[in-house]
């Protein structure tokens, strides 16, 4: 049976390489990040990374994929935000993860929403993440 090498694995958004290793998508996982009153974009986006990894156990790095080096994991953080939301800290989602090196970024998305309160200035903030890891 022929070898089968992993592809090389080149991302570009917004004119930003992002990947450029030969790497192997392990799992992708979505999630839902949601700021009620306060219109924190950061502390929605880091709910949304939290809520993906909920869904998901990464037992097979090492089980399966026979993965001893856990600090060569990557993982592609995307961000759907609301434009004309606060900035995300992007430092600040990247520092959830337990291991690997994070790379978020950001593209227009999520959900700004009125509250339906008696304050109308008051907006719900919905952030969406897909993290993809991806093992060498």
């Amino acid at each position: 049976m022929p070898e089968v090498t992993a592809p090389e694995v080149e991302l570009t958004i917004a004119g930003q390489k992002l990947l450029g290793l030969s790497m192997r998508t392990f799992v992708v996982e979505l999630g839902t990040g949601v700021d009620l009153h306060g219109g924190d974009t950061t502390a929605a986006a880091i709910k949304a990374v939290k809520d993906a990894f909920a869904h998901v156990s990464l037992s097979g790095l090492r089980a399966v994929a026979g993965l001893e080096d856990l600090s060569t994991v990557e993982l592609e953080v995307r961000l759907g935000v609301p434009r004309n939301s606060s900035p995300v800290e992007t430092e600040r989602v990247a520092a959830v993860f337990p291991f690997g090196k994070a790379r978020v970024s950001i593209e227009p998305g999520g959900l700004l929403t009125p509250g339906g309160g008696a304050d109308p200035t008051d907006q719900i903030l919905m952030v969406n993440a897909a993290i993809y890891v991806r093992l060498p």
